[in-house]
């Protein structure tokens, strides 16, 4: 990844589809990934996962998250939601 930060169009996407992990979103992004867009996004998402490259107040401002704490719970189930074929236990904490 250019400069190891999230790209725009990951970052698009996730505020797009995934706002407050609503399901009929995510439902619809899963729809999208086996149509064959956004080929991309397991990777750039694993890697922003695996490196914490999303800092607290993008993810609240993502997911629409409560402020204060994190919230690995969220991000996990939220990789779970999209990819529930691909088990990934190594998100950061």
């Amino acid at each position: 990844m250019a400069g190891d930060v999230p790209s725009v169009r990951l970052l698009q996407v996730l505020k797009t589809y995934c706002e407050s992990l609503d399901p009929i979103g995510l439902s619809d992004l899963r729809l999208a990934l086996r149509s064959g867009r956004y080929p991309w996004l397991r990777d750039e998402l694993r890697h922003v996962l695996d490196h914490d490259l999303i800092s607290e107040q993008q993810w609240t401002f993502l997911l629409s998250e409560d402020g204060g704490g994190r919230h690995p719970d969220r991000r996990r189930s939220l990789w779970q939601a999209l990819f529930p074929d691909d088990p990934y236990e190594s998100i950061a904490p």
